[in-house]
């Protein structure tokens, strides 16, 4: 049986649901024994080293990998502080996350972008700017960069001020939950509407920030769970012999968990658009809800409530509500067995065929991949 040292002690956000990952792994596929303290199922560096395990999956911090290291051991690293290019490496696809925040404002009719960070020299921090960044210039629009201290003393406003000067119907991305939490946290001691003013989104869907304070944050679902799972799976087969791989294993993101802060609904200013935006997260799963019954439900016209989206610089209705669906069928594919025919039918989907051109068109990979 391998011994399995899991140095996550570091990271707070992290550790749970990598561990739940890993144990996903090791109980269905891996002769494992999951080495852990007497208070804890987590290690620190010392407590992994001194076990002399079969292998270590951990947290490298920023002070980077301990010294010291049992000769021969595999370590796998789950996050990105660093790079750790010398490392065997399984993490979020920062660049994707950040993409994903773009495309989320962008189909939501921002046309002014900030990315918030407190940790800039971080290497996730700076991927997933680049990604939020290259997306956005595609779409013909350059985000600023809004680099806060790291301290979290934000009485007195420092770079946080510069807030006060964004124009209306700001989209804010914000590189972890904790960042963003400190932006609204701002917002609402200086009187900043969100989302009505600013839109705020966070990364992590930590359910600690997100829903800690009076306004939910809406947040980029980084599929940690799935990251320890992979973790495992790469450690194991190393265990096993296989070659180490030349690069990281990047694990794509889940979906945008939409919260207070980014509420299109709320958002808007004309009532026939917030009508419009509240039918569809009611209706959507309903395959005959198209936008025509949806014009007649706001006593308007299919071209009416199309000039009125148009208005708001958003999507058309038909482009929204298909967002909506999608990601209504990102979610069940993550989080229940369903089929993929049962999936289809209920987020309003015509038939699978129809379900899986919109979703790989949307997505850039099959239903199944996606799963």
């Amino acid at each position: 049986m391998k011994q399995i040292a899991l140095a996550l002690q570091e990271s707070v956000v992290l550790r749970f649901s990598i561990l739940q990952g890993v144990q996903d792994y090791a109980r269905t596929a891996a002769d494992w024994k999951l080495l852990r303290s007497a208070e804890a199922p987590v290690l620190s560096w010392e407590e992994a080293y001194a076990s002399r395990p079969d292998g270590i999956i951990g947290f490298i911090g920023a002070e980077g990998l301990p010294a010291a290291a049992p000769a021969g051991t595999p370590i796998v690293c789950v996050n990105s502080i660093h790079d750790c290019p010398s490392t065997l490496r399984v993490r979020s696809d920062a660049r994707a996350v950040g993409a994903l925040a773009a495309r989320y404002f962008l189909e939501r009719g921002y046309r002014s972008f900030v990315f918030c960070t407190d940790v800039p020299t971080h290497y996730y921090s700076q991927q997933r700017f680049a990604g939020y960044r290259d997306a956005l210039q595609e779409a013909g629009f350059a985000p600023q960069e809004l680099i806060i201290n790291s301290a979290g003393n934000d009485s007195t406003g420092g770079e946080l001020a510069q807030l006060k000067s964004l124009p209306t119907k700001t989209a804010v991305y914000c590189v972890t939950d904790a960042c963003a939490r400190r932006v609204l946290n701002y917002c609402e001691d200086q009187g900043i509407e969100v989302p009505q003013h600013l839109a705020v989104l966070g990364t992590d869907n930590d359910p600690f920030h997100c829903e800690g304070g009076r306004t939910l944050l809406s947040s980029i679902e980084v599929n940690h769970r799935r990251i320890g799972m992979q973790a495992a799976q790469l450690l194991d087969r190393i265990l096993h012999g296989a070659p180490a791989p030349a690069e990281a294993v990047l694990v794509a993101p889940g979906e945008v968990v939409t919260r207070a802060s980014t509420e299109t609904a709320a958002a808007a200013s004309h009532p026939v658009v917030a009508r419009a935006l509240a039918a569809m997260e009611q209706h959507f799963q309903i395959r005959e809800f198209t936008v025509e019954r949806l014009a007649s439900a706001c006593g308007v016209s299919s071209r009416t409530i199309g000039r009125l989206f148009r208005q708001q610089g958003m999507a058309s209705p038909y482009q929204v509500l298909l967002n909506i669906r999608i990601g209504a069928a990102k979610r069940l594919l993550e989080e229940t067995q369903l089929t993929a025919d049962e999936i289809s039918f209920q987020c309003g989907f015509a038939d699978y065929s129809t379900f899986y051109r919109a979703f790989k068109s949307h997505v850039g990979i099959a239903p199944s991949a996606f799963r």
